[in-house]
């Protein structure tokens, strides 16, 4: 089993978690997924990129499973839709923002 970790500002490159570093470590595998996330949000692009390939690894027949950790608020919530199965503790929190037409 493959695990991604969101730990953090989606999109930054510092700390790995900008598109360029994820999508190749998720579409490596051929196994199940598990994303872990925790994560305040980010740029809007780069989290798109990344959901796009947990949707396109799901779409393969990988099974995938999103866990809220602590917090996946703005774009950390829309990468937790890409799972299969969403997972969240009892004391995380999600927030999804009222998108703007």
């Amino acid at each position: 089993m493959s695990e991604i970790l969101i730990y953090g500002i989606v999109g930054d490159s510092w700390d790995g978690l900008d598109a360029a570093t994820l999508v190749p470590m998720i579409s490596a595998g051929d196994d199940d997924l598990d994303v872990r996330i925790n994560s305040p949000g980010g740029y809007v692009m780069e989290g798109l990129a990344i959901y796009n390939a947990i949707i396109r690894a799901a779409a393969s027949g990988r099974k995938v499973t999103c866990h809220i950790d602590g917090l996946a608020a703005s774009m950390g919530s829309v990468i937790a839709m890409a799972g299969s199965e969403i997972v969240m503790a009892d004391n995380a929190l999600m927030m999804i923002q009222k998108p703007r037409i």
